[in-house]
């Protein structure tokens, strides 16, 4: 999970006295927020969840609160790489807890909210791309000869996405072929199915198909 910066505070009360301040801030908040223990079970910070799936991050410390939104990275990217503000907000622990829920309400959560829609967006795009190349990657699978994997160039890696396209779990060292799969976009990573264990003639006419498609003219 990536999580907007949050400069870390000494905690300023018990963990029951942190707890029973959430507590209190949720039941301000509007119906369906439910109090949850720091998923990385840092002293001192507790978590909100909302009823529309929204999740906040609470560090009570010394003298201030600190609330920012929870948001799962999209394939390894990180929010702001898709623009998100990611905000945190701070208030003096003096303030009530009614109080607190409604700087959280008013200046925070419509820009969590906005952050979780550009990322849900980035996710649905990024779901159908995969799956697209996820059926490629099965398609060659079963009109290939060879041995077939997947590979991120330069790293080596195979992404759980692709596990069931592959027929080994180390992709060869010197492949015969190598087809990149790359949408026409700037940031996209190419995708390389590699493919060993063929003969020439097997090559070639991948080869050959592969010429015909570049030679069409596009629709």
């Amino acid at each position: 999970m990536a999580m907007a910066f949050m400069k870390w505070e000494e905690p300023g009360m018990s963990p029951a006295q942190a707890r029973a301040l959430v507590t209190q801030i949720a039941e301000q908040m509007e119906p369906g927020w439910m109090v949850a223990d720091d998923r990385y079970g840092q002293v001192g910070r507790m978590e909100l969840h909302g009823p529309d799936g929204i999740q906040l991050c609470l560090q009570v410390g010394p003298l201030h609160v600190a609330v920012r939104g929870i948001h799962a990275d999209v394939g390894g990217h990180l929010p702001g790489r898709f623009g998100c503000a990611e905000p945190v907000i701070r208030f003096a622990v003096t303030k009530s807890p009614q109080r607190m829920a409604s700087e959280i309400t008013r200046r925070l959560l419509p820009a969590v909210r906005q952050d979780a829609a550009v990322l849900a967006a980035a996710r649905n795009e990024r779901d159908t791309r995969l799956a697209g190349r996820l059926d490629t990657l099965l398609k060659a699978r079963e009109l290939l000869g060879g041995n077939l994997s997947w590979a991120e160039p330069g790293t080596g890696r195979r992404p759980a996405e692709f596990e069931s396209a592959s027929t080994h779990h180390r992709a060869p060292g010197t492949p015969h072929l190598v087809i990149e799969l790359r949408d026409d976009k700037g940031d996209d990573h190419a995708d390389e199915v590699r493919v060993s264990d063929l003969t020439h003639e097997q090559a070639l006419i991948i080869v050959e198909a592969a010429a015909a498609v570049i030679a069409r003219p596009p629709r």
